[in-house]
């Protein structure tokens, strides 16, 4: 039986219907002298064989044809050519490269007589050379495309179903023999993800093939097979590696076959964020039927082989996941040495669950290894004792030598700030990050020594970006965002031209719109082109007053899988923006978790200010400012974000004269043109309300000759109520542009001024959960063991706190407020 009439004929199931490769007529009716078929099984071969042959027949009655399946059949053809044939079909005669069968019969081929091999290889060279009309098709030919599947779908009663062509184009590469296979399962409703994922008829019908096929000199005469051999000692690999594992031979036909993999359901193709360079990964399921044939010391040895290539040629990842499969810890301490956030970010699956797998115990001499795997632990499973015991133990031992260069001294100070932030350790962070600050500012004229090694050797200055780009996180989770925006200044400017030079401008832009520094057109004009992330786009549709686009910029954030280690800006952020842009959307009893999750994180017990900031919005726009107070009455920081916080809460309560002492504060907290510019405005409100008109004018003229940005005081100008946005208008000697800046936000919300909802007590907000249950008076009197009466007073005193007038409408105040 034919190669694919033995695999397909395994699939259960009712009679197959299969379909015509119509897109195949053009090759079909101009046969060229020799067209080769090269495909590993299940690709359709023998079917589209016949299809050729049949439209052949249909196209020309006279053309007479020959079907040969056999060695021997063919070699008694080409020394007995049949008198009148005209096109000669090899079937599963299993030719390899070297084959001397091909010479003959590209000697055979000519115009009058037209050969369609079905091959285990490409020909070689000299047989390419010699038929100068030759087509060969792989597997990047034979697959199905999408109106093929959808149609083999439909004509196998299938009911139509994207999501299974989908499955049969992506994940089965439109291979036909898997492609039948899915659609089995799917007609017998048995088909799910995992089948799809798992790709396993492919693998051991391949496995299989294999083993009935290709056993003594044909296997090993077929460079295919030498190739898959090779290959199969990899888990992932590159053209390269395998040209590198022949001694430096056959480069063309590795890049063929690598690209004939590349086409296949037996693997995928992944990326290696920093080289760019494509690898090809094995299926699980592929990969255990290789490891199978392995023994534990060929294993060892491939993985040396391996690792010897790896360290000679590839990239950060390859080197890492040999280092751990064979155990040497004193390589991996050097590779986490020199590219720990590579492997925290961008590690390949395999070397983050051995990181994760990792025993602490037989890394503790190899503190920076030991921090990697600690590190990895903690965000894929949450806080445990042994990863925080292992990263005290790195802040331990981790001192910098006393030689160290410039590059190794911003390594130990950015490891160990990342590790104290991941203690949650504030203090010791905050300290570290002073030893950072101080070698940023040896830098700033240009003459310290870590520019200096930079400028000597790239290696340097892309290293040094990668540390920055980890700084950038421990900085913005204590609330520094001066500094976190000269590290990341630092970092593009280091990067440049690199493969990190993407992520530090990411970073860059986030930190610039944090700060205003792209808001800052006196016309209000804002470059299209500079909207490229998350935290840009909801700041600038703020400014412009499109609330729904800064909520819908806000779901990308909103919907990244929160990570078990600490995202304070992230979550600061989302508050604020909520809070200003859906006030009745924000969940109330969510902010007091998310505060509470941020001070469980910190050995203080005290919170992000950025966090308390959002938290300090979402209170005020939900009516609760006692909660507000509660908050800032509970931390002890000072920095903007806590001024302008106690600032914002006493405009809420009223109370004037707090609100100008600590709007004062802010001002100098910050040079920021966005944080000074909110700062600025509060002050002007605070005193404008305590009568100080021509203050406040002042302050605010100063604040538009210093920034002429009418963006940024939109922005501001959400923070106030709409009584105090118009006295600020009317204020006298207001500079003309400035005025009709802030006449241009009267449109906009400001949620942050509505009254506070009334304090309610316990039995008061028992009486609201059991309303929302949908309990009558009288039901809850005998839940209560009160009487009726006073069931009915209390309610009466909900529906006067809630300014309702019903059951219904006390009950969604009180969802709006935080209270249930």
């Amino acid at each position: 039986m034919t190669e694919d009439g033995a695999l397909l004929a395994s699939a259960p199931g009712a009679r197959w219907h299969t379909i015509v490769r119509e897109r195949f007529e053009d090759i079909w009716s101009e046969l060229p002298a020799l067209t080769v078929l090269t495909a590993t099984p299940g690709w359709g071969k023998t079917t589209w064989m016949r299809q050729c042959r049949d439209a052949l027949r249909r196209t020309d009655p006279q053309c007479e044809t020959v079907w040969v399946s056999t060695r021997r059949g063919l070699e008694r053809l080409l020394d007995r050519p049949v008198a009148g044939a005209a096109v000669v079909f090899v079937d599963d005669v299993l030719l390899t490269e070297g084959d001397q069968l091909w010479s003959r019969v590209a000697t055979a081929a000519h115009d009058e007589r037209r050969f369609v091999v079905s091959a285990i290889d490409h020909p070689a060279k000299e047989i390419v050379d010699a038929v100068p009309c030759l087509h060969v098709i792989d597997e990047r030919d034979l697959a199905f495309d999408d109106v093929e599947l959808d149609e083999l779908v439909v004509r196998n009663d299938v009911p139509p179903a994207p999501e299974l062509v989908h499955a049969l184009s992506a994940a089965a590469r439109g291979c036909p023999l898997l492609a039948r296979m899915l659609i089995e399962h799917a007609r017998r409703a048995t088909l799910s993800r995992r089948a799809i994922e798992a790709r396993i008829p492919v693998v051991e019908a391949l496995a299989d093939w294999v083993n009935d096929h290709t056993a003594g000199e044909t296997r090993e005469q077929s460079t295919s097979f030498a190739f898959l051999r090779e290959a199969a000692a990899f888990r992932r690999f590159t053209s390269q590696m395998l040209v590198t594992a022949r001694g430096g031979s056959g480069r063309t036909h590795a890049q063929r076959m690598f690209a004939r993999l590349r086409a296949s359901p037996l693997g995928d193709i992944e990326v290696d964020p920093l080289t760019g360079k494509e690898r090809f990964v094995w299926s699980p399921a592929m990969w255990r039927r290789f490891d199978e044939d392995f023994t534990p010391e060929m294993r060892r040895e491939q993985l040396r082989s391996g690792q010897r290539y790896a360290s000679a040629h590839e990239g950060t990842g390859l080197r890492m996941f040999y280092a751990l499969e064979l155990q040497d810890y004193r390589a991996a301490e050097t590779l986490a040495f020199r590219d720990f956030r590579y492997y925290q970010r961008y590690g390949l699956p395999e070397v983050q669950d051995a990181l994760l797998e990792l025993p602490l115990e037989d890394v503790a001499r190899y503190p920076f290894l030991l921090e990697l795997a600690c590190d990895i632990r903690l965000r894929r499973r949450g806080p445990g004792a042994a990863a925080a015991r292992g990263l005290r133990d790195f802040l331990a031992v981790a001192r910098t030598p006393a030689d160290a260069t410039a590059l190794t001294r911003l390594r130990y100070v950015v490891r160990r700030a990342h590790a104290s932030v991941t203690l949650g350790d504030r203090a010791t962070t905050i300290a570290t990050l002073e030893r950072l600050r101080s070698l940023l500012d040896a830098d700033v004229d240009g003459g310290g020594e870590l520019r200096v090694e930079a400028e000597r050797d790239a290696d340097v200055a892309v290293a040094a970006a990668g540390e920055l780009a980890l700084a950038f996180w421990s900085t913005t989770q204590v609330d520094d965002h001066a500094l976190a925006l000269r590290v990341v200044q630092a970092g593009v400017e280091f990067s440049r031209g690199s493969e990190l030079a993407f992520d530090n401008e990411d970073a860059l832009a986030t930190e610039s719109d944090f700060a205003g520094l792209r808001s800052l057109d006196p016309d209000g004009v804002l470059d299209p082109a500079n909207q490229v992330n998350t935290q840009s786009l909801s700041f600038f549709a703020l400014e412009s007053g499109h609330d729904g686009d800064a909520l819908d910029a806000l779901r990308a954030l909103s919907d990244v899988p929160r990570n078990t280690v600490l995202r304070s800006a992230g979550d600061g952020f989302t508050l604020m923006v909520r809070a200003l842009a859906s006030p009745t959307g924000v969940d109330l009893s969510a902010v007091d978790r998310m505060v509470r999750l941020n001070q469980d994180f910190w050995a203080d017990g005290q919170p992000s200010t950025f966090t308390a900031f959002g938290a300090t919005c979402a209170y005020l726009a939900g009516g609760r400012r006692q909660a507000a107070e509660d908050l800032w009455q509970s931390i002890a920081a000072d920095d903007w974000f806590a001024r302008t916080s106690r600032g914002l809460v006493a405009l809420a309560a009223g109370d004037a004269r707090a609100a100008v002492s600590a709007c004062a504060d802010a001002v100098t907290a910050s040079t920021m043109p966005r944080l000074r510019t909110l700062a600025d405005v509060l002050l002007a409100t605070a005193l404008a309300r305590v009568g100080q008109l021509e203050a406040a004018a002042t302050r605010l003229n100063t604040l538009w000759q210093v920034h002429h940005a009418p963006r940024l005081v939109r922005f501001a100008a959400r923070f106030v109520s709409d009584t105090d946005l118009h006295t600020l208008i009317g204020l006298p000697n207001l500079t003309r542009t400035l005025r009709e800046a802030l006449a241009a936000c009267a449109g906009d919300s400001r949620p942050l001024h509505r009254a506070s909802v009334p304090m309610f007590s316990a039995i008061e907000l028992e009486v609201l959960a059991l309303m929302r249950e949908g309990l009558t008076n009288a039901e809850i009197a005998g839940r209560r063991f009160v009487s009726t009466n006073t069931v009915r007073t209390q309610v009466q005193g909900i529906f006067r706190k809630l300014a309702v007038n019903d059951r219904a409408g006390a009950v969604a105040a009180a969802q709006r407020a935080g209270l249930l």
